[in-house]
């Protein structure tokens, strides 16, 4: 069974999805609160500070298991992994400049779970983390500039403090084309079932997360944890 198209048709639906999600038409109503982008961006860069050790994790894991495939694949990934918690952690403080937030507040628990689940599976299966990476980077340039603008045009949101998904989306591009082309062999030894299984919890992940931003819309600001 050829897998890549499977897993690139769910994550075009889930993409769909998104665009169509509650938090996406706050942000296109201008309804979207400083607050909670802060709360989204302390939220990736809680994920993306995981990135790297994650993917030191998966590739160890891939070694013990004589995966040639993935050993060179996560080799590639961990160096041009580097450094982008950084790009979050100016645009919290663009954010809170511009804003005068009074603190930043705590990573969503939801994306706390996304992370935790990640982390659990690429210990026994370190090729479900290709397909975690696929969706990542697909999602973000699929939806990416659509939430950037919004927040942007909409929320009076800086394009500065959102670095961290404008360049994503820029550099995630020639990313998922290079994914495209390997992932059938990267694939090659895993099991059909779970990596489709991987994709379905990282979308129901992902579209917690956003659940969650979307309910802290619509409580009183001082219920919103800082």
């Amino acid at each position: 069974m050829s897998i890549g198209p499977i897993l690139l048709d769910g994550i075009e639906r889930c993409a769909i999805e998104l665009v169509n999600h509650p938090l996406m038409r706050r942000a296109e109503q201008g309804n979207v609160a400083p607050s909670t982008v802060a709360r989204y961006l302390s939220s990736v860069h809680y994920l993306v500070r995981h990135t790297p050790p994650h993917l030191q994790l998966a590739l160890d894991s891939a070694r013990r298991n004589g995966e040639a495939e993935l050993v060179n694949y996560f080799e590639r990934k961990l160096e041009e992994e580097q450094g982008h918690d950084r790009w979050a952690e100016a645009d919290i403080a663009e954010l809170s400049q511009k804003f005068a937030l009074a603190s930043v507040p705590e990573p969503s628990l939801a994306m706390k779970a996304l992370v935790a689940f990640v982390e659990a599976r690429l210990r026994s299966e370190p090729a479900s983390y290709v397909v975690y990476v696929l969706f990542a980077e697909y999602i973000t340039v699929l939806v990416g500039p659509t939430w950037t603008s919004a927040l942007q045009r909409h929320c009076g949101i800086p394009i500065d403090a959102l670095s961290v998904v404008t360049r994503h989306a820029i550099l995630d591009q020639d990313h998922v084309a290079s994914a495209l082309s390997e992932i059938e062999p990267l694939l090659a030894r895993a099991n059909p079932e779970r990596m489709l299984e991987m994709l379905e919890q990282s979308i129901r992940h992902f579209r917690e997360f956003c659940d969650d931003l979307a309910r802290s819309e619509t409580e009183p600001p001082n219920s919103v944890a800082a």
